[in-house]
């Protein structure tokens, strides 16, 4: 039988009230569906042909609304991120971005070679940190 204590017992029931309460919130405030509009992110190139799917999301008038470019392989986006008020007239609830073809990716690669190897180097030095902490115990 597995023995848990007292204290183990209260700081999980403070938890899940706490993930309760934070649900609770977040149903509420989202609740109420015919106040949501929905804004839409188009994403074309140069000529205003469509280069991904146009996507539509939802949210409440007078947020602000943050969306990111996608990475469209060949493709360089004029902004990486778009913010903007959203309106109770969907019709200028848009986002669009605008993507011209990439001159060079020859820069591009080598940045990538750097992240993937920075990552590789943070995952080597979390994985032997966790190790020296497994040792103490």
């Amino acid at each position: 039988m597995v023995h848990i204590t007292r204290q183990k017992r209260i700081t999980a029931l403070i938890i899940l009230l706490f993930v309760l309460l934070s649900v609770l919130l977040s149903a509420e405030a989202y609740a109420e569906k015919e106040d949501l509009v929905s804004y839409t992110v188009f994403h074309l190139d140069e000529e205003g042909n469509t280069l991904a799917d146009t996507q539509v999301f939802f949210g409440h008038p007078g947020d602000v609304a943050l969306v990111s470019c996608r990475e469209i392989e060949g493709y360089e986006p004029d902004k990486k991120e778009l913010r903007k008020k959203l309106s109770e007239d969907e019709k200028e609830n848009v986002f669009t971005f605008t993507y011209s073809e990439e001159k060079s990716a020859g820069s591009g690669g080598n940045m990538t070679a750097f992240i993937v190897l920075l990552i590789a180097v943070q995952l080597l030095i979390f994985i032997y940190i966790l190790r020296r902490i497994r040792k103490r115990r």
